[in-house]
């Protein structure tokens, strides 16, 4: 049986020795517009490395792209009254912390903060929303796919820490042009 997919906004496949070529292009180019990083296991502070992008975009049909920018405010919500839940992150972690070292640093770091006198009532929630379509229609036995090559969108994950690449999203767009 096979999937639908979406029709690639680029004539694939693509020939090996052109491939290489892009990909060797788009890799200078995304060094010299920021997309680099250093090595965490090797550190020289003299070194830079790419850091990872999608060369070819996805196509996301833009209806659902919609619904999911219209959802965001109210994952906003829900993600910054979390934060400030005391009580709620204390229970809802206690057993991470004392197995997960990076979780246990990232919540001591909270505490210390937390514990500080607050010098002004603001705040700022730098996310990263990520959603995948569902291509498995389990409740229509595939009459999804008749139509579409989806039937919704998940959320996979809001993502705090890998926002720090935030500034990667409009140069990829920039690479994939």
């Amino acid at each position: 049986m096979s999937q639908a997919r979406f029709a690639s906004c680029i004539p694939l496949p693509i020939e090996h020795k052109t491939l290489v070529n892009v990909i060797e292009k788009a890799r200078d180019w995304g060094l010299m517009h920021g997309v680099a990083m250093r090595d965490k296991k090797h550190f020289n502070k003299d070194v830079i490395q790419v850091a990872p992008f999608v060369l070819l975009p996805s196509p996301f049909p833009r209806t659902e792209f919609e619904k999911a920018v219209e959802l965001q405010p109210i994952l906003n919500e829900l993600m910054h009254k979390v934060a400030h839940n005391n009580e709620f992150l204390e229970h809802t972690l206690q057993n991470a912390l004392q197995v997960d070292e990076f979780t246990k640093n990232l919540y001591d770091i909270w505490v210390k903060v937390r514990n500080e006198v607050i010098t002004q009532p603001i705040s700022l929630g730098m996310l990263r929303s990520d959603i995948m379509l569902e291509s498995r229609c389990p409740h229509t036995e595939n009459q999804c796919a008749k139509h579409t090559p989806y039937c919704s969108w998940k959320q996979v994950e809001i993502n705090s820490i890998a926002s720090g690449f935030g500034h990667l999203g409009p140069v990829s767009r920039e690479i994939q042009r």
